[in-house]
């Protein structure tokens, strides 16, 4: 990884750091939101329970609708018959 880039695993393309700054950015928003949804509390061990359950829980609807996102696309982009 000198060269700052990373293959991927199925197509051996290279990730530089300018894609890897977008999910960046995405995981930063995707926290302010978890922040967002804490609201008014200002109990450190609250907090901190809400966070958790709320990463338990949203992590796999994010997932889902990350998945869904991608199933979307490539409907639009490739068609119902693939390529």
């Amino acid at each position: 990884m000198t060269s700052g880039r990373v293959h991927t695993a199925r197509t051996a393309r290279p990730v530089g750091p300018d894609v890897l700054r977008a999910y960046a950015r995405l995981g930063q928003d995707a926290a302010a939101l978890d922040f967002e949804l804490v609201g008014d509390v200002r109990d450190r061990t609250e907090m901190a329970e809400r966070l958790t359950l709320g990463t338990v829980l949203y992590e796999r609807v994010y997932v889902a609708l990350h998945r869904l996102a991608q199933e979307e696309l490539s409907s639009r982009t490739y068609g119902k018959g693939g390529r």
